[in-house]
């Protein structure tokens, strides 16, 4: 089964693609949420860094993502593609290549059990104003250095908190291209994810966002079998 990790991964880059700094700045928050209206797609290539109290060096994972607005997003880790993971209209599917495995999500906030706030989180990732940003994530703390803007949240979600207490993004200020965002495991562990590259509006084949899992693959649906 994919884990709330790996989960919360997708929901950290989702929420990041549409979020900008809070007070003391609300003209660049203003202008971001403006920007939005003009968010078709987005692409870009990134590199997962993954530290661990147990591992003396970090683990380095490239990927790419993919989104389409509103809400469809399609995520790669490893080259060639170990796993990728799709947000579809109605639901998300991850497959697993190697394993010729795939799993079923239905993106549906009424759901059952531990995934049920995650799944919040997901259909919440493209906030339009302060209200549906701050219906999810605290914003805790803000820092400027040179031409980056961090921003440090805590999720709102019970949940999710005590998985993740903390989660950081990072934008450049000028254009307000995401550059990183990174999360804060309870257990001191952390996932940083680094974009490179990011494309603004490029043309994504509609089949990019497909979830038909291919033929043969061994097909589980994880949230109902709990």
């Amino acid at each position: 089964m994919v884990s709330l990790r790996f989960h919360l991964a997708f929901a950290a880059w989702l929420m990041a693609l549409t979020l900008s700094a809070d007070e003391p700045s609300a003209d660049l928050l203003d202008r971001w949420f403006a920007a939005q209206q003009s968010l078709k797609t987005w692409r870009a290539d990134f590199v997962q860094v993954r530290t661990l109290k147990a591992l003396s060096n970090p683990l380095n994972t490239p990927g790419r993502a993919m989104f389409h607005a509103p809400y469809e997003f399609r995520w790669e880790l490893g080259q060639p593609a170990q796993t990728i993971a799709i947000r579809g209209m109605n639901e998300m599917v991850v497959l697993y290549p190697k394993l010729s495995r795939a799993e079923r999500y239905p993106v549906n906030a009424e759901q059952a059990g531990r995934y049920k706030d995650l799944l919040v989180l997901l259909e919440a990732g493209f906030p339009r104003d302060r209200k549906s940003l701050e219906a999810s994530f605290r914003i805790m703390k803000q820092t400027t250095t040179g031409e980056q803007h961090e921003v440090v949240m805590q999720p709102r979600s019970s949940n999710a908190k005590r998985l993740m207490p903390e989660l950081k993004l990072v934008f450049r200020t000028g254009d307000l291209t995401l550059l990183s965002t990174e999360m804060v495991f309870s257990d001191g562990s952390t996932m940083k994810t680094e974009f490179k590259q990011p494309e603004l509006n490029p043309k994504l084949e509609a089949d990019l966002f497909s979830t038909d899992v291919p033929s043969g693959y061994q097909v589980s649906e994880p949230i109902k079998s709990r």
